[in-house]
């Protein structure tokens, strides 16, 4: 129970709880203009219109200004040189390439032969 030891008349109403964070969250308000901006990156604000019409606050990256959600990050490569090194990036097994599956057919194949034909060929 929050009020044990507490007796009745010494319990603050929530309402003054709520008084007093308003006031000190006012007061801490104007601390905010003495605090000196940290800058990541040394870049800017995003800057880009929102679907409410204001503009993005997110920090920018370096590169081209934007943050992460409008434009920032990387959406991939775009020579062919970047495309396999992605593709052999990705590669874990080999169980599905083309290689492999024909491979698979082949011995399929040759399987079935035997077992129509059996091993007379």
């Amino acid at each position: 129970m929050p009020w044990t030891g507490q007796k009745r008349e010494e319990r603050i109403p929530i309402r003054d709880i709520l008084r007093m964070f308003r006031e000190w969250s006012k007061a801490r308000a104007g601390d905010e203009k003495n605090k000196t901006e940290v800058i990541p990156h040394g870049s800017q604000p995003c800057g880009a219109k929102t679907r409410a019409g204001t503009h993005c606050k997110n920090w920018g990256m370096p590169k081209n200004g934007r943050c992460r959600m409008h434009g920032g990050k990387s959406t991939g490569p775009r020579t062919p040189e970047g495309l396999e090194r992605i593709r052999k990036a990705n590669w874990k097994h080999g169980r599905y390439s083309k290689e492999e599956r024909e491979s698979r057919d082949r011995i399929r194949f040759l399987r079935l032969c035997l077992r129509v034909f059996g091993t007379g060929l």
